[in-house]
Order: structure tokens, then sequence, then C-alpha cells
């Protein structure tokens, strides 16, 4: 298993730096193109943190407890969750609360039993909560405020931060749409709850209602996989090279559109003169990519943020929960799809 010392002397870093970025440390300041190299290695040489799933015994603080649903690795691979971690633990130390976080997996021997535990804010999906049948029992009925930061399951009496899909999807198919793009095709991943029930993303929906109001909406021009990555991307991609390229492609992830550019490439299609590409999150690689992604920014920093307030909101006020906060994005168009031609400007009428 790889080491600190391993990526600190692959990236030309300290041991120290590859620490902190790897822990998410919000007051480190570095480079983005360094963070990506070393997240890069990191992914690559399969490194694996220690500090996360552990049982916890003494707690001597004010504690939150921050559940990361997803494999450790898929953070490292994705540095979207990354963020949304950072922005918890920024928020929550400048309050003068610890937090705890936890990795979580199906045989881990949790202990939620310490007073200082406070509350609790979970990161993932609803997918991945639907499996979480112990879990999900013991935060349920254990009488602590619970806040879902990224996604809301719908669970009755929790507080959920949450981006605003609808919006994330008009900005990207309304600008296709300004550019003359008719042919417009979607690159995605589906979620199952426990019991392959399928869940409805927004995202899709939202595609497919605005695509059929603008009446081109094309079915055929929708792939869809059960997970979410870059190799899934790539695969995807293909597939769509294979029926007919659409003029334009939404990617549900930044990650995933990774995947897709590679195989784009692989077969000579030229991002964006044959098929322009937008995407989704917004992460730090995406501006290094070639060519840079054009993408809906999702400021998953502010969702931390905002996920830890509300969690210390019903601590402090003892306000009942419920609470569905929607956060704002925005479009960043870089190389991967062209901005709006400018207006002609109006010749002045001579008197």
């Amino acid at each position: 298993m790889s080491t600190l010392k391993d990526i600190a002397a692959r990236v030309g870093v300290s041991q120290g730096c590859v620490s902190r970025v790897l822990k998410g440390d919000p007051t480190f300041s570095i480079q983005e193109a360094t963070r990506f190299k070393i997240l890069e290695a990191a992914r690559e040489m399969g490194y694996r943190s220690q500090f996360s799933g552990v049982r916890r015994s003494g707690l001597t603080k004010d504690t939150l407890v921050l559940l990361l649903l997803y494999p450790e690795q898929a953070e490292i691979e994705d540095p979207y969750y990354h963020t949304v971690r950072i922005g918890v633990t920024s928020e929550a130390g400048g309050k003068g609360y610890s937090v705890w976080e936890i990795f979580y997996t199906p045989d881990l021997e949790l202990d939620f039993s310490q007073k200082n535990i406070k509350g609790f804010i979970v990161v993932g999906s609803t997918s991945e909560w639907s499996r979480c049948d112990e879990l999900r029992r013991q935060l349920l009925t254990g009488g602590l405020p619970i806040v879902f930061a990224d996604f809301d399951p719908g669970e009755p009496g929790c507080d959920s931060v949450v981006t605003d899909f609808h919006l994330a999807m008009e900005k990207a198919l309304q600008h296709f749409l300004a550019l003359g793009y008719r042919e417009i095709g979607y690159i995605g991943g589906q979620e199952y709850r426990e019991g392959s029930k399928p869940i409805v993303d927004l995202r899709v929906q939202y595609f497919q209602d605005i695509l059929t109001r603008a009446g081109c909406y094309r079915k055929e021009h929708v792939f869809i996989a059960n997970t979410v990555s870059m190799q899934v991307g790539y695969t995807l991609a293909c597939q769509a090279a294979q029926q007919g390229l659409p003029r334009a492609l939404f990617v549900e992830t930044d990650t995933m559109a990774i995947g897709v550019l590679k195989a784009l490439k692989e077969r000579g299609v030229q991002v964006p003169g044959q098929t322009a590409l937008i995407s989704c999150n917004d992460i730090s690689t995406a501006q290094f990519l070639t060519p840079t992604l054009s993408t809906i920014r999702i400021d998953s920093r502010l969702i931390g943020n905002l996920s830890a307030r509300a969690l210390l909101d019903q601590i402090h006020s003892a306000r009942p929960g419920g609470v569905r906060m929607i956060t704002p994005n925005e479009l960043i168009l870089r190389e991967s799809c062209p901005a709006l031609p400018p207006a002609p400007a109006q010749e002045k009428e001579a008197f």
C-alpha cells in the first residue's frame, strides 16, 4: 500500500503538504494544479488513509459526526465530495466544534452513544442511504438532529441542502439551444434504492422536460448506466459515437466528462467543433483538461457550509428539522462549448 511519503516523492512536495491536501485542511493554501497532482497521484497509487471509519471513545469536545456514505477511493477519484467535506469541517471548526469523519462501510462498528455527539451530517446519495438499514435505524431513532448534504432522501424531520438541478439544466440546455444546436444528448448514471427500485434523477427529468418543450427531445440520444465514473463516461461515449453523436452533449458529472473526452479524442471527434460538451460540478481538474471543460459550477463547499450551519441552528435553537435549502449554480464556459457570439452593434440613425 502506498504511503504519504510515496505520494510526496512522486509529486515533488513535502509529506506534510500531501497530508493536508488529502485531509481537506481548509486553512491550507495551495495552487489548484498542485492539489490536482496530489489527488491524481493518490488515486493512481491506491492510497487509503487511516483516519476514518474507526470507533472513537472519550470525546472531550462537542462533536458533529460527518458520515460519508461513499467509498474513500471515490473521493480521491472525484474531488467534488472532498470539497463538501471541507465546507463542513471549516464551518463547524469555526464555531468551536470538532468533526468526526467516517467513511461508512457495512461492517463498521459505530458508537454514537457518547454525550458529546450533538448531531449528524450525512453526505452521499439516496441510493447509498437506502442500503444502510442499521445506520438509518440508529440515526432516525437516536433523537439527534440530522442534515443531509447534497441529497434529500425525504426523511421526515431532517434538514437537507441540495443544488438547484432545474436551474442547472435550464442554463446548460438554453445555451445549447441559443447556439442553434437541436440534437442534444445526455450521458449520466441511474441510481437505485435497495431492491433495485429506480430513483428519479431530476437532471434527466428536467433534460427531457426542457427539450420536449423546445421540440427536440430524442430518447435515442440519452445514454445512462448504473454507475457514475470516468470509465462509465468513456463507455457511454463510445456507444454514442457508434450510434451517431449529437451536436451537443450534457454529461452528468465532470468526472464522467473526463472519460467522454478521452473516448471522443480516440475517435477523432473535435470538441466543440463536431460535438460541444457541458458537464456539471466544476471540479478543480476541469480547467486543466484538453479542451478545458465547460461546466455548471456547483458550490460544493457552500453545500458543506450550509449543512453545518443548519445542524448548528437545530442544536442551538432546538427548532424542528425538515428545512430544505437549495443552492444556486453558475454556467462556466470554457473550450468544450463556445460562448454566444457578441450581438451586432446597432447602427445609429443619421439625422
